[in-house]
């Protein structure tokens, strides 16, 4: 119960719902981290991208990597997958919190969260179903 009230508290401040920023994974921690990185749209839904490790920058996309010190779970130098970007109803990754299926991990930091959007709009592989987050970043 503990966890479950941390994860809620970590979401909210005061009373508003703060989408932006939120880092989660869906079942276990070793499953990759996805990062909300817009506000809701006028559907209320927001769009989470996806985090992995840097194996190979011949593979990755290097419109945004991330090191050590961006973000508390980064234990590697890693990239944001955005062809593995997703759309993700607001309302539902509380739901989904609250039943567990995903769980939080600490906020982004705000130039974390500044670095991962600017990348978002460099990158190729972003599908252009998803660009229109941009106006909500």
């Amino acid at each position: 119960m503990r966890m479950r009230t941390e994860s809620v508290k970590m979401i909210y401040k005061g009373d508003l719902l703060r989408h932006k920023g939120i880092a989660f994974w869906f079942g276990e921690e070793k499953n990759h981290l996805y990062f909300v990185v817009s506000d809701p749209d006028v559907d209320n839904s927001v769009l989470a991208v996806n985090m992995t490790t840097l194996r190979s920058l011949v593979r990755a996309d290097k419109a945004c990597i991330l090191n050590i010190g961006d973000h508390p779970k980064i234990k590697h130098q890693s990239f944001i997958f955005y062809q593995k970007a997703i759309e993700v109803s607001a309302p539902e990754i509380m739901i989904r919190v609250s039943s567990k299926e995903y769980n939080m991990a600490e906020r982004l930091l705000d130039e974390t969260l500044k670095k991962i959007q600017e990348g978002a709009k460099k990158s190729e592989f972003l599908l252009e179903k998803f660009k229109k987050y941009f106006e909500y970043f």
